[in-house]
């Protein structure tokens, strides 16, 4: 009885470590199609962060919405790789959808597919910081948030965070974190012509612009209203802000544009819409003077700081555009200049239908993994 009791343990053992080690190597292979499976998602993501690239720097795909690519292998080691797809949303025209499909292959080949998709939003416009027409000398006291282009020659002496394409020479006794490109081939501004009465057209509607009566305006709020549903508003000649002002708009002057001491300025325009729009001077005066900008800035001639004062500070959240002889002027020793560039803020193509609108870029709106 002994011995047939010692025997049922031994063979009760033995199932427990047979069912032990069959647990262990379930496991061992549950744990090996993990790791494969997130290796394949992994692959599949690296397509997607290509595309992302791609689609925010459209000046490396010649503005055209980059359309894919098969067989790129992110590690030359090893055999993985993915295969990537852009196509068109059939409703949205602005949406484009990138599927990536990732491939974990080894000696004996493929052992899983993962596939990552992700929506992109498109954005045409304006496709640089800055974008000129002649030469752009860039003040010690101004930092950009993007690239800069100029038709003719650029001379910084402040801080650039993007690339620097020139039709003609670039000079830098600043900081430029990206390329420099001189003698690039030219490309199109466009010409955004001020001509009165200023109108536009909604929803296949035109409206005319709200025209501003007096040059001097003390603490103002201009924003839409149902005779004029983007907000333009419009003056015929010199302009100058005192106090505060608020514009939920654009803003048009056919003359200079002025910003008085100790003044705050904050206009955020509607989409599609340039946020300011001015044919001669913009003009910071001396003395305390905040000025936010949330979108594109045209300026035909330049933009003046006439003091030597540092408490003044000029914000554009936007591209901003020199299409004639325009350019930093004045003094500039000291004001803060800030432009930091949006490709969802630089269409213009509501006031300005006729001018050229290429790719702008593109940014993430949906996620989806295996259709999940």
């Amino acid at each position: 009885m002994v011995l047939l009791l010692a025997l049922i343990v031994i063979a009760a053992g033995g199932m427990l470590v047979m069912g032990f080690l069959q647990v262990a190597s379930d496991r061992s292979v549950t744990a090996q199609t993990f790791v494969i499976s997130k290796r394949a998602e992994f692959i599949a993501e690296s397509g997607v962060a290509e595309a992302c690239y791609w689609l925010r720097h459209p000046e490396w795909t010649s503005r055209t919405v980059w359309t894919g690519v098969s067989g790129r292998r992110p590690d030359p080691a090893r055999l993985d790789f993915y295969n990537v797809t852009v196509t068109r949303d059939a409703v949205d025209p602005l949406r484009y959808k990138v599927n990536s499909e990732g491939h974990a292959v080894d000696a004996a080949g493929e052992r899983m597919v993962r596939t990552v998709a992700e929506d992109f939003r498109v954005y045409y416009g304006f496709t640089d910081a800055i974008m000129a027409s002649k030469d752009v000398p860039v003040p010690a006291c101004v930092t950009i948030q993007g690239n800069v282009y100029a038709t003719g020659s650029v001379t910084n002496a402040g801080t650039i965070d993007g690339s620097v394409w020139a039709g003609g020479t670039i000079t830098n006794a600043g900081t430029i974190s990206g390329l420099s490109t001189p003698n690039c081939p030219l490309r199109s501004i466009g010409v955004y012509t001020i001509s009165p009465p200023v109108t536009y057209t909604y929803d296949s509607l035109s409206y005319a612009a709200q025209g501003i009566v007096f040059e001097m305006n003390v603490d103002q709020t201009w924003s839409s209203n149902p005779g004029n549903p983007m907000g333009v508003y419009w003056r015929n000649g010199n302009l100058r802000l005192f106090g505060t002002t608020t514009i939920d708009g654009t803003l048009v002057v056919s003359g200079d544009l002025e910003l008085q001491p100790g003044s705050t300025t904050v206009i955020t325009p509607k989409p599609g819409f340039p946020a300011l729009v001015v044919k001669n001077n913009f003009k910071l005066k001396d003395g305390g003077i905040s000025a936010t900008i949330n979108g594109a800035v045209i300026v035909q001639n330049d933009i003046q700081a006439t003091s030597l004062s540092s408490t003044s500070s000029l914000t554009i959240n936007g591209p901003l555009v020199f299409p004639n002889d325009g350019k930093f002027g004045g003094a500039f020793p000291a004001q803060k200049v800030v432009i930091n560039y949006d490709p969802t803020r630089a269409d213009v193509s509501g006031l300005f239908p006729a001018q050229p609108r290429p790719l702008a870029g593109g940014l993430p709106i949906a996620y989806h993994a295996d259709g999940l």
